[in-house]
């Protein structure tokens, strides 16, 4: 670390207290002895003098009614979603329109006609 000659007396020395002590932890945590995965040996766990409150820590309760307001809350969101979805699929499978009726046999002669005399003025002005 550098310190310049700008540099506050009082902020040097907070860095060098704040230095110290991340020394301090690290030489703290080295002395430990090697921690195992899994459950600790039964030696290894807390001995009778100290309550086990003050080891494990407490668990959060919830009442009955707070129980309640949640699930009331679950149920509600589940009818929200589930209706939007009925809604959804309703939209969806509407009706698809009417196809066309097939031509009768004199419309199809009608459209002959037609196409027949629109060809004949087409090679006309051509």
């Amino acid at each position: 670390m550098l310190f310049s000659s700008r540099m506050p007396t009082e902020h040097i020395l907070f860095l060098l207290i704040s230095e110290r002590d991340k020394l301090n932890r690290a030489i703290e945590v080295l002395g430990e002895p090697v921690k195992r995965m899994g459950r600790p040996a039964k030696a290894a766990q807390a001995p009778a003098s100290t309550p086990v409150a003050a080891v494990r820590p407490r668990k959060r309760k919830l009442s009955a009614a707070g129980r309640r307001a949640i699930v009331a809350a679950a149920k509600k969101r589940w009818a929200l979603l589930k209706a939007s979805k009925k809604a959804k699929a309703a939209t969806v499978t509407a009706p698809a329109p009417a196809k066309r009726k097939p031509m009768t046999a004199a419309q199809k002669k009608a459209l002959s006609v037609k196409m027949k005399a629109a060809w004949a003025k087409r090679k006309a002005a051509a």
